[in-house]
């Protein structure tokens, strides 16, 4: 490992794995995927938080139960190469980003091929290895970046996170997550919401620095690496938008970017700004008797009741006009449909509700945008370990980098409230109109994406059905600005496809839906088409 803290290359370690342990599956392959994963009795070695790192990415984006044939061709055989893990500080931060290069052993410098990738929401490390199979397969070598997000939680407890091999550590000079402050007893703080930094602004520029620290790598281990180089950007969800946020860069020379969470001047509309509208009336919406037959595992009865809870608070809070329970529904109906929810994309964030995904965006996002670092708890909630649980502390604070997605709920992390319900979503209506106003507005500014390249391909994906990231608010603007300006931009807009995969094994939702993810393979192969011999 190098300590060079006087450049952007905090640290870095490099590996070669085999057959046994390779770099798209860690060895476990299709079939060791689909399988339940053990939780383990002790505190897992580096190699075995990596292992599970990858199955919980996997299993978080993909749903490997569908579409037999194409997995089954991925998994056809191992991909063994070498492996660069690096904390990298982007420009203007001090909180690093996790950086790593896969390189299959297929990998020819004749003719070298980077997928570069960011990771999908705010994931770890091998948050996009659902994307990096197509690249590792076709003798790619793949770059991908957390984003400054990410699963380096910091735990207040021990004053530990996790290093660069994702062990916790209490040493600062090792930690990959310093934040600053004290904590409340319990509490996890994470790189997203408690940096201070605003991570999402810089997006596009962890893209273009993974792709340099890349090639520099590669350029390391192949003296006299091929000029003729290629270099696809791919990238799904956040990942997606921030792949469109680098796309400007020469160094890049194509883009997909699948369901982004794209935000652009004249349209658009931040996402910010829409989970707030739902977290305070999807519920509501979700009631209404012209979403009864919406396809999802949850009965309408239950959607009814959790929907009847939120009116008691909307009520409590003073957020309705003395509206009976029905009243509120279609009013909250109309209202989300007035700021251009499409019908199919109300049906479709059904999922996102019942899991009360909006309050807990709301509770991540809002000190991230106004960079409020650790100390301040706008919403009257601040993220702790669960206290009842039956494993030893130790262990459940070493899963937290390999098994989180990122964001909290999960990983043995919770949101601990402190405010009743009412207070909780008057908090929300208020954000941006209380005290946090300016802040907010400037770092919602500061995720707006620039406008399209006009020089190179750029190909975005989006489910017509996504309830998560609706289209009307993000790619399609992107795409209408994008081609205003002659941008060469494909868009396809695809229906019955989800914002992931992953759900799709759920009964009662996967049978209504297709895969995203094989068009998304598709997509990247249209695009390598078209740079003919450099892409083969």
């Amino acid at each position: 490992m190098a300590d060079r803290t006087d450049t952007a290359l905090i640290a870095f370690q490099q590996r070669l794995y085999d057959d046994t342990n390779d770099l798209l599956s860690a060895g476990l392959g299709l079939e060791g995927l689909q399988r339940r994963l053990p939780a383990p009795e002790e505190i897992p070695a580096a190699d075995e938080l990596r292992r599970r790192a990858i199955w919980h990415n996997w299993n978080g984006i993909a749903c490997l139960s569908r579409d037999p044939l194409l997995w089954r061709e991925v998994f056809a055989r191992p991909v063994p190469g070498r492996e660069w893990h690096a904390l990298l500080r982007p420009p203007g931060a001090e909180q690093p980003h996790r950086v790593m290069l896969q390189v299959p052993t297929s990998f020819d410098p004749r003719f070298p091929r980077l997928l570069a990738l960011a990771s999908s929401g705010s994931r770890g490390i091998f948050g996009s290895q659902a994307l990096a199979a197509w690249g590792l397969s076709r003798g790619y070598a793949v770059v991908n970046t957390d984003k400054a997000c990410g699963t380096d939680w910091f735990d207040c407890d021990a004053l530990t996170a996790p290093g660069l091999d994702g062990v916790p550590t209490d040493d600062p000079r090792l930690r990959a997550f310093n934040p600053t402050g004290q904590g409340k007893a319990g509490e996890v703080w994470i790189k997203h919401a408690h940096s201070s930094e605003h991570p999402e602004s810089r997006w596009g520029a962890c893209v273009s620095q993974a792709v340099r620290q890349a090639w520099a790598w590669l350029s390391e281990q192949h003296e006299g690496i091929g000029r003729n180089r290629l270099t696809l950007a791919a990238g799904l969800s956040n990942g997606g938008a921030a792949v469109l946020r680098a796309a400007a860069d020469p160094a890049i020379d194509g883009v997909v970017a699948a369901a982004p969470n794209v935000y652009v001047r004249g349209g658009g509309r931040s996402f910010f700004h829409y989970a707030q509208e739902a977290a305070l009336w999807m519920p509501l919406a979700q009631a209404d008797r012209r979403l009864r037959d919406v396809p999802t595992p949850l009965p309408f009865d239950q959607v009814k009741q959790m929907a009847e809870q939120h009116y008691q608070a909307l009520r409590e809070a003073g957020l309705l006009d003395g509206e009976s329970f029905n009243q509120a529904c279609r009013s909250a109906l109309r209202r989300l449909r007035r700021s251009g929810w499409t019908q199919a994309g109300l049906g479709a964030a059904r999922l996102s509700t019942a899991f009360d995904f909006w309050f807990a965006a709301m509770q991540a996002y809002t000190p991230a945008l106004a960079r409020l670092g650790t100390s301040a708890h706008p919403l009257g909630a601040h993220y702790c370990g669960q206290t009842e649980s039956s494993s030893p502390a130790g262990l459940i604070r070493a899963l937290r980098w390999s098994d989180g997605a990122g964001i909290v709920p999960g990983a043995d992390v919770m949101i601990k409230h402190s405010l009743s319900a009412a207070e909780r979503l008057r908090r929300v209506n208020s954000l941006l109109s209380g005290g946090l106003r300016s802040e907010l507005l400037r770092g919602m500014a500061a995720t707006h994406c620039p406008p399209a390249p006009l020089d190179k391909p750029i190909y975005i994906l989006h489910g017509v059905d996504d309830g998560l990231i609706p289209a009307p608010f993000s790619s399609q603007p992107y795409v209408r600005r994008a081609r205003s300006m002659g941008a060469n931009v494909e868009s396809w807009l695809l229906p019955r496809r989800p914002h992931f995969d992953a759900f799709l094994g759920l009964p009662g939702y996967g049978e209504h839906r297709e895969a995203l993810l094989p068009q998304v393979y598709r997509a990247l192969d249209d695009l390598a088409r078209r740079f003919g011999s450099r892409s083969s």
